[in-house]
């Protein structure tokens, strides 16, 4: 299994056509969730319906910093690599499994380089 948590239902639970009885052990896939063709269909972009930062009092208390500090790294990087394209094709893409998350072994990315402008610094700086 990909990755995956354990809860043990209190009460026998109806899931489907299924029970799942009290008191034993339910492994759940997250590696599966939001798969569901059904569900999500092809583009899954603006789909806000996952739990991936919870909901009501177990919500993460840092999602908001959590977005705020990503889109401001990626508003950097695009700033200062604006021609930054995929190095490969993304299908040549190698991802390495684990236990609790999906990672990319490496991330070759091309770009030109920039001339560095030392007129007002000090020191080297990378543009």
């Amino acid at each position: 299994m990909a990755n995956f948590c354990t809860t043990y239902p209190r009460t026998p639970v109806l899931i489907g056509d299924t029970w799942l009885p009290a008191h034993q052990p339910v492994l759940i896939s997250l590696a599966a969730a939001n798969t569901d063709p059904g569900t999500v269909g092809g583009d899954a972009t603006g789909n806000r319906s996952h739990l991936a930062w919870s909901a009501g009092r177990h919500a993460c208390p840092a999602r908001t910093i959590a977005y705020l500090i990503v889109q401001d790294a990626i508003d950097q990087l695009l700033d200062a690599l604006p021609d930054m394209r995929l190095a490969v094709a993304s299908t040549d893409l190698m991802w390495r499994p684990g236990p609790f998350h999906r990672a990319l072994f490496s991330l070759p990315v091309t770009f030109p380089l920039s001339p560095v402008d030392l007129s007002d610094r000090g020191s080297v700086r990378w543009k």
